[in-house]
């Protein structure tokens, strides 16, 4: 009766099987597949927005590879000749122009095929699309079997076993119930992988078979985490700001350097609200605001004193908009810059004008007999002085120029006191012209720098004392050693300051007296000075008071921090 019972058993279990076999692969066939085309569509999807359209970009792909494992990336030009791809040489590759998804993402902005690949020999999904500039962006994977679809159908398996097990119980009804009871015990110690009594050996490949599909859904689950954590990582490590709006503007995803350049809150929590909790720009609101709007935007603001570029770009499903992409860019400091650019090619072009027009006249005058003999060394000394002030400011211009160069060369160590007393000893023979004598108090100190920025900041500011000193006046130079830095201090007696020049004076190409305006003032010298104390890491300080003259105090530490 038990040979009789085993056996009977045994058949009712390798129908089961079939039966699972079964009912798992064409159940979850159909899945795996729709799972691997709408993974595949994103991907391919998630490429296109990082906007790569030619072969120049093979360390992108080389990365998307990396990151997509077992996904392969072509790129095909508008002939249908294949520039890119990453696993086989381009150059080796037969054109594409009469492959289906070609033709499909050429005619209809997007394609797809499973074919046979002549390249690999093997199965592959293909999915491709039309890039802005007419090219072709396709990704393809190995199409796996029928039957590898099987890891995937645990919750099936474990059904069949259970109308099995019912099936098994009304069968066998003439068994005692002590015995129904153990083979029910022994179906569920199976579904739990716990371990089986020796006395049903005919169990044990089920219980194989249901480990096996445990490992498999537990390496799938890894390579899942894997695939996030890389797009987390890409995604938290962004220098720009990254949000995904859904098609009612609610936040699906956001970086934080998008909530840091909106002036938010890292810990309040956005995720799933309303993109307007983050957004307070009239222009910005009135843009999200079209709820049907398929086109990019791009879009300049102004948020806590940075200047944002932001772009809004669509996210199209079958011509439906899904959602929104923005990214957020700091370009303040580019917005400064060209400010800068600007006004400094502004001032060069006023301040080298004014001699040019000088020299153009009077060089006129003597073309045309407008002057007499008498005259004509006057007229060429205006013309000498004009073209003197014009050398003065074409070097000042370079000097400023040599100091952002040198701010990287090589640092040395400086002794400041011998340094100080060569540039008062060239600039002497200035200050004897006017009369000026200059005192020098100074204590031993020993700097690692860059030479030639201490010596343009040193020198502008005692050229500056002399320069714009009074007739018989006086210029005193002190450097004082302290513990974490010196100090350099330049006083001159002569016209002073007045307190509303004290803010621009440091600007390119401004005189605080518009009689300074000579050939010798060239209003830059005293910029070179606060480039050359900033590259240092120090600071200076004006004290002026107008008539009475002006002291220039500069710190310079031993060490930038």
């Amino acid at each position: 009766m038990k040979r009789s019972l085993f056996k009977r058993f045994s058949i009712l279990v390798l129908l089961m099987v079939i039966l699972i076999t079964l009912a798992t692969t064409l159940n979850f066939y159909d899945g795996y597949k729709d799972f691997h085309e709408r993974k595949l569509l994103d991907i391919l999807d998630f490429l296109k927005n990082m906007n790569l359209e030619d072969a120049e970009h093979e360390k992108e792909f080389d990365a998307a590879k990396k990151s997509f494992r077992g996904i392969r990336i072509t790129l095909v030009d508008t002939d249908g000749n294949v520039i890119y791809d990453t696993d086989e040489a381009a150059s080796k590759m037969e054109s594409h122009s009469t492959r289906k998804e070609i033709v499909e993402a050429k005619d209809l902005g997007k394609g797809s095929d499973i074919r046979k690949s002549d390249t690999l020999g093997e199965n592959f999904y293909y999915f491709a699309t039309r890039l802005s500039n007419g090219n072709i962006l396709r990704v393809s994977e190995m199409q796996k079997n029928i039957f590898s679809s099987f890891k995937d159908s645990i919750i099936p398996v474990v059904f069949i076993l259970f109308i099995g097990l019912l099936i098994a119980f009304f069968s066998i009804n003439h068994v005692s119930n002590k015995l129904v009871e153990n083979l029910k015990d022994q179906f569920t110690a199976i579904s739990h992988g716990e371990s089986l009594d020796s006395e049903f050996p005919e169990l044990y490949p089920i219980k194989r078979i249901v480990r096996d599909q445990q490992d498999e859904l537990n390496e799938r689950l890894d390579d899942l985490k894997e695939y996030r954590d890389t797009i987390e990582i890409i995604f938290r490590n962004m220098q720009d700001g990254f949000l995904f709006i859904d098609n009612v503007n609610r936040v699906e995803m956001i970086n934080s350097k998008a909530i840091f350049l909106l002036g938010k809150e890292k810990n309040e929590g956005y995720m799933d609200k309303s993109v307007f909790y983050l957004i307070r720009d009239e222009k910005l609101i009135e843009i999200l605001g079209e709820k049907d709007s398929k086109r990019e935007e791009k879009i300049e603001v102004e948020i806590e004193d940075r200047k944002l570029l932001i772009t809004i770009d669509p996210v199209l499903v079958s011509d439906n908009l899904v959602g929104r992409i923005i990214v957020i860019r700091d370009v303040t400091e580019e917005s400064i810059l060209e400010r800068e650019r600007r006004e400094f090619t502004s001032n060069v072009t006023h301040e080298l004008k004014t001699p040019l027009t000088s020299i153009n006249g009077y060089a006129e005058m003597l073309t045309n007999n407008m002057v007499k003999n008498e005259d004509v060394p006057k007229v060429g000394n205006m013309i000498l002085k004009s073209g003197n002030r014009m050398l003065t400011l074409v070097e000042k211009i370079l000097s400023l120029s040599k100091v952002e160069e040198q701010k990287n060369n090589k640092k040395e160590e400086i002794n400041v006191k011998e340094l100080i007393s060569d540039v008062v000893n060239t600039i002497n023979s200035k200050a004897q012209n006017k009369n000026i004598s200059i005192t020098t108090e100074l204590d031993e100190v020993r700097y690692t720098g860059v030479r030639e920025v201490l010596e343009e900041t040193v020198y502008n500011l005692v050229d500056n004392a002399v320069k714009y000193g009074k007739d018989n006046g006086k210029v005193w130079v002190k450097l004082v050693a302290r513990d974490k830095g010196f100090k350099f201090i330049v006083k001159d007696d002569g016209i002073g300051i007045d307190d509303l020049d004290r803010e621009k004076i440091f600007q390119r190409f401004y005189t605080a007296d518009k009689s300074r305006n000579s050939a010798d003032a060239s209003g830059i010298g005293l910029s070179i000075v606060k480039h050359g104390v900033e590259v240092m890491g120090g600071t200076v300080i004006l004290e002026s008071k107008l008539g009475e003259g002006s002291t220039f105090e500069v710190f310079i530490p031993y060490n930038i921090v």
